[in-house]
């Protein structure tokens, strides 16, 4: 369970980015909070998902994979977040194209 520490910075990030998307490319991305992301295990004909929840994401409207994930990783391991990363991005066949880790 995330705590509120956790939770106020992830916040501050996202409205930092909201206020530069906004300015930017207003109305084409939204900002997903706390969202599960179903992520291909094994490309394979058995379509098999495994399941991560993002601290936040940003996605183009009406697409199935947010394009930016952000994780808040004060307890992980730092050996991990490749592989974290990585499961994101293969995991979604490449559309998730950034995991920011703060």
């Amino acid at each position: 369970m995330p705590s509120g520490t956790h939770e106020v910075f992830t916040k501050k990030v996202v409205r930092e980015i909201e206020s530069w998307l906004h300015t930017s490319i207003a109305g084409s991305i939204e900002c997903l909070e706390s969202t599960d992301i179903a992520l291909e295990s094994e490309p394979n004909d058995d379509h098999e998902y495994s399941k991560r929840s993002s601290d936040a994401s940003f996605a183009l409207k009406g697409d199935r994979y947010p394009c930016v994930v952000i994780e808040t990783s004060f307890s992980q391991s730092k050996r991990d977040l490749p592989r974290l990363a990585d499961d994101y991005i293969i995991g979604s066949y490449g559309n998730i194209k950034l995991v920011i880790w703060l």
